[in-house]
């Protein structure tokens, strides 16, 4: 007997959460946060037509965890508590519309510029991508502070009513 086609529609468990249905929007970068990467009405907005158009799952992707991990100058942030009432007000409008919505968590690392970050970029180790800056290479305790980053951040995404996070 074959799979119910409609089970796509059907609600589906993951872990504490159950979205509506198995239509799932990845993170990607809409450039739509300020330039100190707080959540914009266009954000809002943009994601609240997928959400409004039946999508269960909406992550909100590409926040850096850490300054120096910044990519893009129109970034959402989540390093700091400062994010919080903006990430609370698109986790109820997208709750409002009956979607879940997880957060994803980033470090550009490497991919990071100092023109973004204003300063030095940090990495694994000093390779540079193609036509990059060389990054300092990260310390062991680089990479504990790394870790706490990525901890506070999703403990923000929980204060501010997110379903879920994802690591980039």
């Amino acid at each position: 007997m074959a799979d119910n086609p409609l089970k796509l529609l059907s609600p589906i468990r993951i872990g504490p959460m159950t979205p509506r249905n198995r239509l799932v929007m990845p993170a990607m970068n809409t450039s739509y946060a300020t330039t100190d990467g707080e959540v914009t009405d266009r954000l809002v907005g943009f994601y609240r037509a997928r959400a409004r158009g039946g999508v269960g799952l909406i992550t909100l992707g590409f926040s850096y965890v850490h300054p120096l991990g910044r990519v893009l100058p129109r970034m959402l942030a989540s390093h700091d508590d400062r994010a919080i009432p903006g990430l609370r007000g698109f986790a109820e409008a997208m709750h409002a519309e009956g979607a879940k919505v997880s957060l994803q968590l980033c470090h550009g690392g490497r991919r990071t510029s100092s023109k973004v970050t204003g300063a030095q970029t940090v990495a694994a180790s000093p390779i540079a991508p193609l036509g990059g800056e060389v990054p300092r290479e990260i310390t062991s305790e680089g990479i504990a502070e790394g870790v706490g980053c990525f901890g506070r951040a999703a403990a923000r995404a929980r204060q501010a009513g997110f379903d879920g996070v994802e690591l980039h």
